[in-house]
């Protein structure tokens, strides 16, 4: 099974994109963290992920997400392989969210953060990539 839930903050604001067929695709960095105790001192260690939502779930992460944001992520890995133009092979690993949830903290709390009504629901929609849709 591949299945990937994941707690964390996003790095920067999210960008909407659209596929050569029109699907919206939103793409956005998260960050999680870890914490280990070495010779008793307590160590962060960030972990980045790059995310990618379609559909109306694209459409709302990339209105209602920004910088900062507390999010949970549900969804799978997906392993991208290229060849850059220096002929290095490269490889990244990116996760396709089905489901966000937005955390509402009393840090990140602004007139902002409110959904419109039915828009709670949209947001734990499947986002499925698109059959024979690419998202670039």
């Amino acid at each position: 099974m591949n299945k990937v839930l994941l707690i964390g903050r996003l790095g920067g604001d999210p960008v909407i994109r659209y596929t050569e067929k029109g699907t919206p695709a939103c793409f956005f960095s998260m960050a999680t963290d870890e914490y280990h105790k070495k010779n008793g001192e307590r160590l962060q260690i960030t972990e980045w992920h790059q995310v990618i939502t379609y559909s109306s779930l694209a459409e709302i992460c990339s209105k209602y997400l920004s910088k900062g944001r507390e999010v949970f992520v549900e969804g799978k890995i997906r392993t991208e392989k290229w060849t850059d133009d220096d002929g290095v092979d490269r490889l990244v690993k990116k996760i396709i969210a089905s489901s966000v949830r937005f955390f509402r903290t009393s840090d990140s709390v602004s007139s902002n953060d409110t959904l419109p009504a039915g828009a709670e629901e949209d947001i734990h929609s499947h986002g499925q990539i698109p059959e024979g849709d690419v998202p670039y």
